[in-house]
């Protein structure tokens, strides 16, 4: 049987019996090889059996995997949920800032600007990262109900990376907000 179907199988049968869909899960999983897809599946078990620390380690122990998948859609939706994850996986900048960029097209905007500030944090005058927050902010400017936030965005740029040629662009996005009015 394959992961999908195993899966399928445990997560019906936790409605009526977790205990016994988190066990068939962990046996699965001493007999196979590590699958990405099983590990998620088991920490959302254990976040219903109220065992946060168990299911966070095992979305650390998921994470690298659906990178070296090359489920980079995957990997960001899960770092999406908590940004320290990254952190503890071991992810470098260059990781985290493909899947903030991953997470755009998603739509998961405030998450994609979470990680980015937290390569700023990192390494202040990252262009691709301040290039990247100012596209999240921009978005969040169209849809029109992220105006605050897209402000805030501006804000922090022109707060901790004003040396970066890149500054004009959140000074402008700035002004372009404060001469619009706010949507009703």
């Amino acid at each position: 049987m394959d992961v999908e179907a195993v899966i399928a199988i445990a997560r019906h049968r936790a409605e009526d019996d977790l205990e016994g869909a988190v066990a068939a899960l962990e046996r699965y999983r001493a007999s196979h090889e590590p699958h990405p897809e099983l590990l998620a599946a088991l920490a959302e078990l254990h976040d219903r059996r109220q065992q946060p620390q168990r299911a966070r380690a095992l979305r650390v122990e998921a994470l690298p995997l659906f990178l070296r998948q090359s489920r980079v859609e995957r990997a960001a939706a899960l770092l999406a949920g908590d940004l320290s994850l990254g952190r503890d996986a071991g992810l470098g900048i260059e990781v985290l800032l493909t899947l903030a960029g991953a997470l755009k097209p998603a739509g998961e905007t405030r998450a994609s600007a979470r990680i980015y500030v937290q390569v700023l944090r990192v390494e202040p005058g990252r262009s691709e990262a301040i290039r990247g927050l100012l596209q999240v902010a921009e978005m969040m400017e169209r849809d029109g109900k992220s105006r605050e936030d897209a402000a805030g965005i501006y804000d922090f740029i022109l707060q901790h990376c004003s040396d970066s040629s890149l500054a004009h662009f959140a000074v402008e996005g700035r002004d372009r907000l404060r001469r619009q009015p706010a949507p009703v």
